[in-house]
């Protein structure tokens, strides 16, 4: 029992804690410039360098229903737990932004899935 005890609160002595915090720094840093364009609804080239350079000339291709469900996800993810402890903000932002989007396209995309699927099936 006692092992397991002493192997919980062993810290890592190889590596300083300035390099483990850049370290993580440049990972976050890396996922947020990839997300930047899929946060206004275009796709991600890939790279951080190459979403880098899009992203100048992908401002004028902004889609606002997608940069609306990102910015609503967000602001739930963040906001919520300042009104409440009970819910999680995640999952209060997946349940209404999966029914909202149901609600406004109601039901068209499935029906044109299914319709696609269905010719290239047979």
């Amino acid at each position: 029992m006692s092992g397991g005890r002493r192997l919980s609160n062993c810290r890592c002595g190889c590596c300083s804690y300035p390099v483990i915090f850049g370290f993580m720094s440049g990972i976050g840093l890396i996922i947020i410039i990839t997300q930047l364009l899929p946060l206004i609804g275009l796709t991600s080239p890939g790279t951080p360098l190459s979403s880098l350079l899009a992203a100048g000339s992908a401002i004028g291709n902004v889609n606002l229903q997608a940069l609306f469900f990102a910015l609503g996800t967000i602001a739930a993810i963040y906001l919520l737990p300042k009104i409440t402890k009970v819910i999680l903000g995640t999952l209060v932002a997946q349940v209404f932004f999966t029914l909202y989007r149901f609600v406004k396209t109601s039901g068209t995309y499935h029906r044109r899935y299914t319709t696609r699927v269905a010719r290239t099936a047979f």
